[in-house]
């Protein structure tokens, strides 16, 4: 009987030890389930990234930087992540469904036109990275699209400047330049919140349908200024010889002109000496200069030797038999 009352005590305390003991599991893991949830706002930002941090869906303050960061819990605050030093890379001239570096053109994104009504196949390569979170997050909806038509404007203004020789030869760096500068500046209008690291031509070329036209014009010119430069090549040493010619007879001349004068001069010297010594001196001068005379003349008479006996008639002998 005693045992029997002893069971039925034991078994009345069992539902009330399990309650408490469900009573405390279920208080000790809505703590921890409070606990979690309250801690759910702790987030770590990478050294090279930037949070925005929205609460209920409208950003909040500045961007986070890196480090621990200890927000609202889940539900009430939301960080949006990015990185700030990525460079990140478009394509401008490929088709809708080719957006990557290297993608093959079509006719309505990749032609352009020039300043001199020609038409140019144009492919170029964007590099940009973000300088504004909040700005490229939430103040378009497409931030790449937004940089890839600022870009394909700004390359319609500068080709459209521009003729096709220039483009496509020698001023492509002008291009790509000049195309960076003014897409910036529309970016910047936007405040789309990003900055245009390079816009590099990846390929430029006349289209399909007229490239052997084209090729076959281009190589005209090339010829045309080949036979221009030999032409002219031939005219400059035509011109360099005369020239040369005319500076030798030149300095012929007046080496003559020297001559002649110092002849000249000397002779002039030498009668106003003998005059002056004719004067003095008459009679000696008479008989030097009839001496100088005679010494001039006789080495250039022939001699003739004939025999006295022989009936020769000198006079018939001619100079040269």
């Amino acid at each position: 009987m005693k045992q029997a009352n002893d069971n039925s005590a034991l078994h009345s305390s069992d539902p009330g030890r399990t309650r408490a003991s469900l009573r405390r599991w279920t208080a000790g893991l809505a703590a921890v389930a409070v606990a979690a949830y309250l801690f759910s706002g702790l987030l770590t930002i990478g050294t090279d990234e930037r949070g925005v941090l929205l609460r209920f869906g409208r950003v909040r303050g500045e961007p986070l930087l890196p480090g621990v960061h200890l927000t609202l819990p889940a539900g009430i605050d939301r960080v949006a992540r990015i990185r700030l030093r990525r460079t990140r890379r478009i394509t401008v001239g490929a088709g809708t469904g080719l957006r990557t570096v290297g993608a093959l053109p079509t006719p309505e994104q990749s032609q352009f036109l020039t300043g001199d009504r020609n038409i140019v196949d144009l492919q170029a390569s964007v590099q940009f990275v973000v300088d504004d979170p909040v700005a490229y997050l939430f103040r378009t909806t497409a931030p790449d699209a937004l940089v890839r038509n600022a870009v394909e404007a700004a390359l319609c203004e500068v080709v459209g400047a521009m003729t096709v020789d220039d483009v496509l030869t020698r001023r492509k760096a002008e291009v790509q330049n000049s195309a960076r500068t003014a897409a910036q500046r529309l970016l910047q209008g936007y405040g789309a919140g990003v900055s245009l690291l390079s816009v590099s031509i990846e390929r430029v070329g006349p289209p399909e349908a007229v490239a052997d036209a084209f090729r076959d014009v281009v190589s005209a010119r090339a010829d045309s200024r080949r036979r221009k430069a030999e032409a002219e090549g031939y005219r400059d040493d035509l011109l360099a010889r005369a020239a040369g010619e005319a500076a030798a007879i030149r300095r012929n001349g007046e080496a003559d002109a020297y001559a002649i004068g110092q002849k000249a001069r000397g002779r002039a010297q030498r009668f106003a000496a003998t005059l002056s010594a004719a004067a003095q001196h008459p009679t000696l001068t008479r008989r030097r200069l009839r001496a100088q005379t005679l010494e001039s003349l006789l080495p250039r008479t022939r001699l003739i030797i004939a025999d006295p006996n022989a009936e020769t008639d000198v006079r018939l002998v001619e100079e040269g038999q």
